[in-house]
């Protein structure tokens, strides 16, 4: 009865089969997402052009 709520934690896992030199390929698409701040901002009207430097003025 002593011993109920008391567990110990697992070991830890050493791991030793990894190579820091390997070269690691990333999967790539041809539509990737892009953040909205990334994206080309040469279709937005002047209205929105001025509303964000605005915004961006106020914040910093």
């Amino acid at each position: 009865m002593l011993n109920v709520g008391l567990r110990r934690p697992p070991g830890r896992k050493i791991i030793t089969n990894v190579s820091v030199n390997d070269e690691v390929q990333l999967r790539t698409t041809e539509n990737a997402w892009k953040p909205g701040m990334k994206r080309d901002s040469a279709v937005e009207d002047p209205g929105a052009q001025r509303t964000q430097v605005f915004l961006h003025s106020i914040r910093n």
